[in-house]
């Protein structure tokens, strides 16, 4: 069986274990068990696909982007209504996820273990994209619980802690001399002002879902710019360019609040 579709098949695996976990747990009354349980059976056939033979660093580079990816969907996913379309519609979207993600990984690992590769460059620019995405997702979750403002700084703080370590980390393959530990500044000074601004937002009465867009901004614009830096690439134009395009969003965003 070809790659591709091996990663079809597991894709395909992944998003049944998604859409059946919400029938075990339809009222969210165990939500936290049921997604380390549904984490649990998703991690094996992905181990079974890559049978990867790196140490943890190598096995976090593989597992984390398909395994977020589901998590981050069911938290959306649990403040949605159950019908019957939307089991269609989130199977399809979950699955064509899951594939892309694997195929993500795949390639982080063999530019990790091996050498760099064409596809290397597109796959960093689209799991940035997944990555922001499932901050999205996780973000509205989040704040959906009217927390107080140090427990949203909190739980801010260790969510994008496993983010921006793996997408730094996957920018960081073209520089083979950068360990964990030398990512670990960019790591922990991003989660600390996603946290700040997590707990400013917090005293702010706007939507939950504008509050999320306002930390995606910041977490693109944070990523972009980090990115660039461990790769040492920071240069004057496209800090320019990154804090540019920061700025429109936050005005386009600013005038969506205030209407």
């Amino acid at each position: 069986m070809s790659k591709q579709r091996q990663f079809s098949l597991v894709a395909l695996i992944l998003s049944s274990f998604f859409i059946t976990s919400r029938y075990f747990d339809p009222y969210n009354e165990h939500f936290l068990a049921i997604s380390i349980l549904m984490l649990a059976l998703a991690s094996v056939p992905l181990l079974i696909l890559f049978r990867p033979r790196a140490g943890l660093a190598g096995l976090f580079q593989l597992l984390f982007l398909p395994l977020s990816f589901l998590v981050s969907l069911r938290f959306f996913y649990s403040l949605l209504p159950t019908q019957w379309w939307s089991q269609i519609f989130f199977f399809l979207a979950v699955s064509l996820g899951a594939y892309l993600t694997i195929a993500i990984s795949n390639i982080f690992y063999i530019a990790g273990q091996f050498k760099i590769v064409p596809l290397y460059r597109a796959a960093s620019s689209i799991s940035f994209l997944l990555i922001l995405v499932e901050l999205y997702f996780s973000y509205n979750f989040i704040y959906s619980f009217r927390l107080d403002f140090w427990q949203n700084g909190l739980w801010l703080f260790f969510l994008t802690l496993p983010f921006y370590g793996y997408f730094l980390s996957a920018a960081a393959l073209e520089e083979k001399e950068l360990s964990w530990r030398g990512l670990a500044p960019f790591v922990l000074s991003a989660a600390w002002i996603i946290a700040l601004l997590g707990m400013a937002f917090s005293f702010w009465n706007i939507p939950v879902s504008l509050i999320s867009l306002y930390l995606i901004s910041f977490s693109y614009l944070l990523g972009g710019i980090l990115q660039a830096a461990v790769r040492h690439r920071l240069f004057r134009l496209t800090l320019r360019e990154y804090l540019a395009v920061g700025l429109g969003i936050l005005v386009a965003l600013s005038f969506l609040g205030s209407r």
